[in-house]
């Protein structure tokens, strides 16, 4: 239903030779384009894309506006959004995005984040080591043009 995630997260069937090299193929880029850059892959929140963490986190209202990656929960000096400037930012209902689902994500952000190393730093996320293939320059899909705000 999510192929964006899917791939982010590298959610396939086992059997499945094409995608298995896809995924991998894949990996492979954001691995070594983010050391080139020294920078910190761009990993998805969903589907339990945050590296080094147990959950599995999922709000369809906030994939449906295409707020998909870490660096949607990062503001422009590199940390990590309030409850409310997030929700400002993005125009979303706190009944759709509770403050609980905002800390378990924080805690996630934090547990991975890492000052010693470029490559584990929330706040130096590459913003374009990630899927932008079927996502247009305001990051909304081509397929289903719905924006984040």
């Amino acid at each position: 239903d999510h192929p964006m995630i899917s791939l982010e997260a590298g959610a396939v069937k086992a059997n499945r030779a094409f995608c298995l090299d896809l995924t991998s193929c894949y990996d492979n880029w954001k691995q070594q384009s983010a050391k080139c850059r020294r920078k910190t892959i761009n990993f998805c929140i969903w589907g339990g894309g945050i590296p080094g963490n147990n959950g599995n986190f999922w709000n369809d209202t906030l994939i449906n506006k295409n707020i998909l990656y870490a660096s949607d929960f990062i503001d422009e000096h590199g940390d990590i959004l309030s409850y409310g400037t997030f929700r400002l930012k993005y125009h979303i209902r706190a009944t759709a995005f509770t403050k609980t689902e905002h800390a378990h994500i924080t805690l996630a952000l934090r547990r991975f984040h890492s000052t010693n190393d470029q490559l584990k730093s929330i706040s130096n996320i590459g913003y374009d080591i990630n899927l932008t293939v079927l996502l247009t320059e305001d990051r909304t899909s081509l397929t289903e043009p719905e924006s984040k705000t």
